[in-house]
């Protein structure tokens, strides 16, 4: 059975202490004693993960658009991880360095997705295209055209590209709502982050 347990909450703006300032950035902060955890909640460094081998010490991340990414690990001694990956993210490729800190002994990895914006509704423009082809020559391969508009789906670019070695069966995929469809939070859609979604993970014992 797996020892974890994760959960999407929407939230008021400051209804939580961040645990990173979320840059949208590829840095993954370790906490590793309960002390570390609240220096973090103290003064949250710059970074877009956290990641812990700690029980009941659950890490999280905000998003109004962007996709969270949850990871844990089936062995209960390994780490679990939540990271906010905008396309600036992705472009760092910050879901594949979470994937990094799961070594192989840490077992077989999940990772759960949660609420986005789908591809469907999320329309990029040249110079999307100009600066992510920096880190990715590639990146016109990933994209959709229709009715005129360039799209881009952030979550799947990083499943085929960053997370392709985690089975199918291992990528849960149930709670990726669209969040410009729906009554979450969505920045395009609102245009503010007054309300935004707290996606968390941790172990337990």
């Amino acid at each position: 059975m797996m020892r974890v347990r994760f959960g999407f909450e929407i939230e008021k703006k400051g209804e939580t202490s961040p645990l990173v300032s979320q840059v949208h950035g590829d840095r993954i902060c370790s906490v590793d004693s309960p002390e570390q955890y609240q220096e973090l909640l103290a003064a949250p460094p710059p970074g877009d993960g956290v990641q812990t081998r700690l029980p009941q010490t659950p890490v999280y991340v905000f998003a109004a658009d962007c996709v969270p990414l949850l990871f844990y690990s089936e062995n209960p001694e390994g780490p679990v991880a939540a990271v906010h990956c905008g396309w600036r993210g992705a472009a760092a490729r910050i879901a594949a360095r979470t994937l990094d800190l799961f070594h192989k002994e840490d077992g077989d990895v999940h990772v759960v997705l949660g609420p986005y914006i789908h591809g469907d509704r999320y329309e990029v423009r040249e110079d999307f295209v100009e600066t992510f082809q920096k880190s990715d020559p590639g990146i016109r391969d990933h994209l959709t055209f229709a009715e005129g508009r360039m799209l881009f789906d952030v979550a799947r670019y990083v499943l085929d590209t960053q997370l392709a070695s985690i089975p199918p069966s291992r990528q849960h995929l149930e709670h990726a709502t669209c969040t410009y469809s729906s009554d979450l939070p969505s920045y395009r859609r609102n245009g503010n982050t007054l309300t935004r979604l707290r996606s968390w993970i941790e172990k337990v014992y």
